[in-house]
């Protein structure tokens, strides 16, 4: 039983290996792929023409859903902003259900500068910025900045957590 490959052309040097290289195996193997290359393109057509009619045929439920998307960011962002808000006039870092504040560690320092140190304490030619912010947060070096910055994470099940919360009767304001 022979493969076929449907809408396409059967390529024979990839049922048979090849025990004689001559110009003529070259130049069928040519036409095998100028072939091949025709029908991709062909069919890359065909797709981007329905691909176009769908999405004109879907436009309306289509800006609808860019739309609701940038909304989404928008919501997001504000939530995060009331939530490190809340925590920058209370200290709490969980402001709410399935909304947590998060404190991480930021360091500032001059690239060139932490090079040299790594080449004077023989960590490396280059610079693995994860290594050195890795020993720097750990045995703090002299010309690095460590400063903590509140993050606000939003739980990826929002609608579960706030349900919970419901279901418990945990509403404190």
């Amino acid at each position: 039983m022979q493969p076929v490959i449907e809408g396409g052309t059967l390529l024979p040097s990839m049922l048979h290996p090849i025990t004689h290289i001559t110009r003529g195996a070259i130049r069928e193997q040519a036409r095998i792929v100028a072939q091949a290359r025709g029908d991709a393109a062909e069919a890359k057509d065909a797709l981007s023409i329905l691909r176009a009619a769908w999405e004109e045929h879907q436009s309306v439920i289509i800006s609808r859903a860019k739309e609701l998307s940038e909304l989404q960011v928008i919501a997001e962002a504000q939530l995060r902003d009331l939530a490190l808000m809340y925590h920058a006039d209370t200290g709490d870092k969980h402001p709410g259900s399935g909304v947590e504040i998060r404190i991480l560690q930021r360091l500032s320092y001059n690239p060139d500068i932490a090079l040299l140190w790594a080449k004077e304490h023989r960590l490396a030619i280059s610079l693995d910025k994860r290594a050195f912010e890795s020993i720097a947060k750990n045995d703090p070096i002299d010309f690095v900045e460590i400063s903590e910055e509140a993050s606000a994470t939003i739980a990826t099940d929002l609608a579960k957590a706030l349900e919970k919360e419901e279901q418990h009767g945990n509403q404190n304001g």
